[in-house]
């Protein structure tokens, strides 16, 4: 289907205007749009939507401002680390009682705010035991669109990882 890309010139981030069809290409020009963005400690904001981070870099607050209204019901994007000691099948399977072993990391993270053309975005770092953690929260101009991008160098054994949402 023909679509707007997301597109990285010169180094900057930028959302095209003109579709590109499927299957093929378009010639364009990246457009210097009016950045409504805000960023803080925190906190993130476009033309859709309000966002506001606890002191742990999870989602406190998404506000949609078109549909006037909270978003989401408590913490989101909650990291959190299970035990995994599959009986059997030790690379592809989970025991069926893996939640009850859960930990929930409680140190804070340290926080960055990036600002990438038509975008900008808060990366959290934080380590749990011998594992990196990099969290970078995205919000677009002229997008509703919210990009979550994680990346860890992951050190542990007998443990999985998942982002819990309410």
């Amino acid at each position: 289907f023909p679509r707007r890309a997301h597109i990285n010139v010169d180094g900057k981030h930028y959302i095209t205007n003109e579709l590109i069809p499927a299957f093929g290409y378009a010639v364009i020009t990246p457009d210097e749009h009016k950045n409504t963005l805000k960023a803080s400690s925190h906190y993130l904001e476009n033309e859709r939507y309000e966002i506001k981070f606890d002191e742990l870099g999870r989602f406190s607050s998404i506000y949609d401002k078109k549909a006037e209204r909270e978003v989401i019901s408590g913490p989101a994007n909650e990291i959190r680390f299970f035990e995994d000691r599959p009986a059997v099948y030790d690379a592809w399977e989970l025991d069926l009682n893996y939640a009850t072993k859960c930990y929930i990391p409680d140190e804070i993270p340290t926080e960055e705010i990036i600002v990438d053309g038509d975008r900008v975005g808060i990366k959290y770092s934080r380590k749990y035991f011998a594992t990196a953690i990099e969290q970078t929260v995205w919000v677009y101009s002229g997008s509703d669109r919210i990009d979550i991008e994680t990346e860890g160098d992951w050190q542990e054994r007998h443990q999985i990882m998942k982002l819990a949402f309410p």
